[in-house]
């Protein structure tokens, strides 16, 4: 089950700890190094190499789709680094994977809702996972 009020807080803490709400500066200021490949289908992926956090991300991505895919990513990074999971990334993870719900879920929180609803098609998200995520929020508003 995702532990959306982990999500909540891990989100605000990040948000003051950096005093700024745009990922590509978070990323810069926890030492994540950023690079822009080809990556054909896949949006990007996180991976640790020489103790070294790398996020990469798809070249053909606009500004706004590598702010999402950022946030997405840093998720991953600092939720999902144990060792099991610090080589895999987004093209690994089943696409309805707790860890993929989890880093979509603090991508949305991170942006806005309605960030994320312009620019989740150019990241794959479809709108019946957008639909996914809201009914975890609702949920978590509800109780």
């Amino acid at each position: 089950m995702v532990n959306f009020i982990k999500i909540k807080k891990l989100v605000k803490k990040l948000k003051k700890k950096y005093n700024t709400d745009n990922p590509l500066k978070i990323a810069e200021k926890m030492n994540f190094i950023l690079k822009y490949e080809d990556l054909g289908d896949v949006v990007g992926y996180y991976k640790i190499c020489l103790r070294k956090t790398y996020i990469v991300l798809n070249q053909k991505l606009s500004y706004e789709g590598i702010l999402l895919a950022t946030a997405h990513e840093i998720c991953h990074a600092i939720e999902h680094k144990s060792q099991v999971t610090r080589f895999m990334s987004s093209y690994f993870f089943p696409k309805n994977s707790i860890y993929e719900l989890e880093a979509d879920l603090f991508a949305l929180e991170f942006l806005g809702k309605d960030f994320y609803i312009e620019n989740i098609e150019e990241v794959g998200i479809a709108q019946k996972r957008f639909q996914e995520l809201e009914n975890i929020i609702n949920e978590f508003y509800e109780e």
